[in-house]
């Protein structure tokens, strides 16, 4: 009735320029991601997802510090095929997409547009078997 999902990755970059120096840096980033899955009675599914992310070695213009948090509360029906749900996106309305570009000449921190909180409401249904018997 309840299960959850715990991880982290991250990544430590050394950029080495031999001609020019002045170009050298190093940068590290981690994603770290808790969900939890709660099933109440046989027809009713929460869930919650927090994810953080961290940046260091970034120009200091960008938030390198922020949370995601996703949820949605699911009813199941049609003998658990299908389910009818609503989701909330991005609820600290804090999403940034941040990367860092490197090549021969430059070194690019850059920042792009993403969907920030928004919600839906949809219904997803599971096909199972089609119709060949065991």
């Amino acid at each position: 009735k309840f299960d959850f999902t715990l991880m982290s990755w991250s990544n430590y970059n050394i950029v080495t320029n031999s001609i020019r120096t002045s170009s050298n840096t190093e940068y590290f980033s981690q994603r770290s991601n808790f969900r939890v899955n709660f099933y109440l009675w046989e027809f009713l599914v929460l869930q919650s997802e927090l994810s953080h992310q961290y940046y260091s070695g970034l120009s200091s213009a960008y938030n390198k510090n922020y949370f995601q948090w996703n949820a949605y509360i699911g009813f199941k029906m049609f003998n658990k095929s299908g389910e009818l749900r609503f989701s909330g996106y991005d609820l600290l309305n804090q999403n940034n997409a941040i990367s860092r570009n490197v090549s021969d000449i430059y070194i690019e921190d850059t920042k792009s547009n993403v969907l920030q909180r928004f919600y839906m409401l949809s219904f997803i249904y599971t096909f199972k078997n089609f119709g060949l018997k065991n």
